[in-house]
């Protein structure tokens, strides 16, 4: 079992919080510390692009899920 970390934005239009910054780095700097792999999500997802979020509520649409699930993919077989 080989496990991943895996950054997902907030939407600024649901969910705005000014410590997401913050949390993906320290996220990004534990998960160096102890040897996991960090995928950041924001390399596909545009946290600013309503289509990459569900119509209602924070969580991500279809084609978010979609993108997010290829990048690990990727992130995975390489």
């Amino acid at each position: 079992c080989k496990p991943f970390t895996v950054y997902i934005p907030n939407s600024t239009y649901w969910r705005r919080d000014f410590r997401r910054d913050f949390y993906k780095k320290e996220l990004e700097s534990i998960s160096q510390k102890v040897g996991i792999k960090f995928i950041n999500g924001e390399s596909i997802i545009d946290k600013n692009d309503l289509k990459n979020y569900a119509p209602i509520g924070p969580h991500l649409s279809k084609e978010g899920y979609k993108k997010m699930s290829e990048l690990i993919s990727e992130k995975i077989q390489n």
